[in-house]
Order: C-alpha cells, then structure tokens, then sequence
C-alpha cells in the first residue's frame, strides 16, 4: 500500500478524534490489523479502503491525495 494513503488515513481518524480501536471495532477486525494498516504493513483491499473512507466521512480521493497529483502531473490523467 502507499505510505502517503497510511499517512492520510490516520491523519483523517485523528482528525475524528477516532481511536484504533473505535476504527477496528467498525471494520470488524482487530486492533492490530488496523494498526498494520496506518503503518503500511499490510495490503489494503479497495473494498477495506472504501470502508474506512466511509467511516471517516471522507473521499477515497482525499485519502489516496490525488486531488494534489492531478494538479501536479495533469498529463498522468489525460
């Protein structure tokens, strides 16, 4: 997975005021699953990523930061 989407996913949970737990508890899996996954030591499935997008009330856009991409590198896109 990619760091900067790790990053991001705990960026949005703090900014929630989520804790691990609160976010492993609502994926149905352990805390040290979800924890593997902010720290980019584990795969994240599309289907896992949606959900955790869902759950923090953000974009999977945000989460992945191609909104910056696209305005940096436009011909990766066209």
């Amino acid at each position: 997975m990619n760091n900067l989407i790790s990053k991001n996913i705990r960026k949005y949970r703090e900014i929630k005021g989520f804790s691990q737990d609160y976010m492993a508890h609502q994926l149905d899996i352990n805390q040290a699953s979800y924890a593997k996954i902010e720290n980019n030591s584990t795969k994240l499935t599309v289907d896992r990523l949606f959900a955790i997008s869902k759950l923090l009330g953000t974009d999977i856009i945000d989460l992945m930061d191609l909104k910056k991409d696209i305005e940096k590198n436009p011909q990766n896109y066209t």
